[in-house]
């Protein structure tokens, strides 16, 4: 996924499993890898 397709993207649709701050550091990235996923028990 290039960074001009990253940057369609809505957040909204990531928060579930990523920070603000992770989401735009990976559409910033000029790279294709896959978005950091951070996940919290909430059990």
């Amino acid at each position: 996924m290039s960074k001009s397709d990253k940057q369609s993207l809505r957040y909204s649709d990531y928060y579930w499993c990523m920070s603000l701050k992770d989401f735009i550091e990976w559409v910033e990235a000029d790279d294709d890898q896959e978005p950091a996923t951070s996940y919290s028990d909430q059990r």
